[in-house]
């Protein structure tokens, strides 16, 4: 299970010398959430794993080679190599100047991607001049801020009662 509980596998795939080897990921694709809302999604996507690869090529600057689809059985797949290369920053003691900068980084980069798909410019049309979009995200983020505050907390909770087992990591 991967880490929305769908399927996920790794395929071992070797050549004709044992160094010849790649790892493939397949992963299980669904129907996205919000395609009862976007009209002609389903139309477009009969394969959902054709889907997520199709965004993905157009998001990223340099896609996976060996980025594809497949089906098994019943159920629909994105293939791409298997490498387990994402780094993190971590947060815990950065001082809030370096948190900002970091924000920014994280905002500019999810711009640069959404600004490459096709839609960028109906978005833009659609937002026009105002600043409405801008001070209802916000809201939306420091709305969802203080809800993974207050989940934190419960969590917290629970494990100091003893209501969920936990473990300490060092």
């Amino acid at each position: 299970m991967g880490s929305v509980g769908l399927r996920a596998y790794i395929a071992l795939c070797q050549g004709s010398s044992p160094d010849d080897v790649v790892f493939l990921q397949l992963k299980q694709a669904r129907r996205s959430v919000i395609a009862p809302f976007v009209h002609g999604d389903s139309a477009c996507h009969a394969h959902q794993g054709q889907r997520v690869v199709e965004y993905q090529q157009a998001l990223q600057t340099v896609s996976d080679p060996l980025l594809g689809w497949t089906t098994v059985g019943d159920h629909q797949y994105y293939v791409r190599q298997f490498r387990d290369m994402k780094g993190a920053v971590t947060i815990d003691g950065i001082d809030a100047c370096a948190l900002a900068d970091y924000a920014g980084i994280c905002g500019l980069l999810l711009a640069k991607g959404h600004a490459r798909t096709s839609g960028a410019s109906m978005i833009a049309g659609y937002l026009g001049r105002s600043d409405k979009a801008d001070r209802a995200l916000c809201r939306f983020a420091r709305d969802y801020a203080d809800q993974v505050e207050r989940d934190h907390q419960a969590l917290l909770a629970a494990v100091a009662h003893g209501a969920l087992p936990a473990e300490a990591v060092q």
